[in-house]
């Protein structure tokens, strides 16, 4: 990733707020399955880190439905000219992402890629994909792991701003 020398932390204050959205998890190594997601962006003034919380249920017709399927919470800042995305996720994976931000018309976009992965031996890559366009989130994730090592999509989700409208 190219360095940038001004702090891109201003250009995701779009992504601050409360979405809620339906998605899809699929990978070589599960069954697809729907889920529902809550996820939080959040900033303090004084600081140019935002905080994001990433709650996802099962969205299924059996016993599953509603019960915790992924729950992560994390941080993007911007430190010494780069944009990173760092998080620890419930199964216990620590993640460190470096990116960057693009616009398209009046599309937002933020591009992630996995540099250090911590407590999951089986990860060999991810990436990160958030488009935002007017109160719509999408994102995708793509990964590649031991067991399945060509990248390949293992999320898609598409999100609604609900706070603030």
């Amino acid at each position: 990733m190219e360095t940038v020398t001004s702090n891109l932390i201003p250009k995701l204050t779009p992504l601050l707020g409360k979405w809620t959205g339906k998605g899809t998890a699929q990978f070589p190594t599960i069954d697809t399955t729907g889920y529902t997601e809550e996820m939080v962006f959040a900033k303090y003034d004084y600081n140019d880190v935002i905080h994001y919380e990433q709650k996802v249920l099962h969205n299924t017709d059996d016993e599953r439905d509603g019960k915790l399927l992924h729950w992560e919470a994390g941080y993007i800042l911007f430190k010494e000219g780069k944009l990173f995305l760092i998080n620890s996720q419930s199964n216990g994976r620590v993640e460190v992402m470096e990116g960057e931000v693009s616009t398209n018309g009046n599309e937002l976009i933020a591009e992630f890629r996995s540099t250090l992965y911590g407590n999951d031996s089986k990860m060999i890559s991810s990436s990160r994909r958030y488009t935002l366009k007017d109160d719509m989130l999408e994102y995708t994730l793509d990964m590649a792991t031991s067991t399945a090592e060509n990248p390949g999509n293992h999320l898609k989700c598409t999100l609604r701003r609900v706070f603030p409208k």
